[in-house]
Formats: structure tokens, C-alpha cells, sequence
């Protein structure tokens, strides 16, 4: 099962997925996003993804394919 890094914004509704990297477990993704030396990486997307423009970090998750696809089925009922 493939496993997504998602990341949370205080005083913003959507959250961001990274579809690269994946990772196939759990272990790697929580390995990477508690490894001090990948947060350049995220930041850097982020900034990129944003235009500079990004509300402070509230948390980041590992999320795998099935739970990504109900929050992102959720998301989508929500907004109808």
C-alpha cells in the first residue's frame, strides 16, 4: 500500500497531500517527516506550491491510499 505525507495549515480548510515522495510503509513516511535533514524538501514544495504564501504548519501526517481517498471523498461531499 502506498503511504502519502499530509500536511495540515492552522486557519486553512485544505490541507496539502505530496503525491512525491511516496513511500510503501508507514515506517518510511513517519521515517522521513521525523527526519530533521527532509524538512528543507517539504518546505521547499510548499513555498513552491503556494507562492510563498502558506499559513503556519499546524501537523504533519502519513496517510495511506485508502484513508487519503476518504478524506478526499469527505472533502468533496462537504463542498457540494
Amino acid at each position: 500500500m502506498k503511504w502519502f505525507i499530509l500536511v495540515l495549515f492552522f486557519n486553512q480548510g485544505d490541507p496539502y497531500v505530496f503525491t512525491k515522495p511516496t513511500f510503501d510503509s508507514e515506517d518510511q513516511c513517519v521515517g522521513s517527516i521525523t527526519d530533521p535533514q527532509f524538512y528543507p524538501t517539504l518546505v521547499e514544495k510548499l513555498i513552491q506550491e503556494y507562492e510563498g504564501k502558506i499559513n503556519k504548519i499546524e501537523h504533519v501526517f502519513c496517510i495511506d491510499k485508502n484513508q487519503l481517498k476518504i478524506l478526499l471523498d469527505y472533502r468533496n461531499t462537504q463542498e457540494v
